[in-house]
């Protein structure tokens, strides 16, 4: 094996292996972000003491939480994401769907518990910023063009650096 030859396979394995990190770190923070404004709408819209809270909610949540990031308009923004983003959980593994409690689980449309290759496509090709700036877009129809441009985006991005 030559030296050049060595650290070429060292320098590609690295970069290989840095690239999956970053996209598992990714698909990971989406679906916690998406689970955390799931818990949040369902709370909302079923929790006893919700009243207690009323508008405050977020706030409350944001200081008990003591969780880095996890300021009340955070906390908002993944609520907004999963009602932008219902069909996601169709997309989540089984390891993430023991997450849900039973009666959370229970109580979702059967649609949204099937697998959907399109939210499973969107959770591995779009990072959680992508998803933040499109669930300011309130039409469906034009969200699914800029989610397929995104996506289109990204395929491209690839082919170039493939080539490169």
């Amino acid at each position: 094996m030559k030296y050049a030859y060595l650290v070429s396979s060292i320098e590609s394995t690295h970069n290989h292996f840095q690239q999956y990190s970053v996209k598992a770190v990714n698909i990971s923070l989406t679906i916690r972000n998406w689970l955390i404004g799931l818990y949040i709408i369902e709370f909302e819209q079923g929790g006893e003491d919700r009243a207690a809270y009323g508008s405050g909610l977020l706030d409350s949540l944001a200081k008990e939480l003591k969780i880095k990031g996890l300021v009340a308009a955070e906390l908002s923004r993944c609520r907004q994401f999963y009602n932008s983003y219902p069909q996601i959980l169709g997309s989540l593994t089984q390891e993430f769907k023991q997450l849900l409690p039973s009666t959370i689980l229970g109580s979702l449309p059967q649609d949204l518990t099937n697998q959907s290759v399109s939210s499973k496509k969107l959770i591995e090709k779009l990072s959680y910023t992508h998803f933040i700036e499109l669930i300011k877009i309130e039409d469906p129809l034009k969200r699914t063009f800029y989610e397929m441009e995104c996506i289109s985006v990204f395929y491209w991005s690839l082919i170039k650096i493939m080539h490169w």
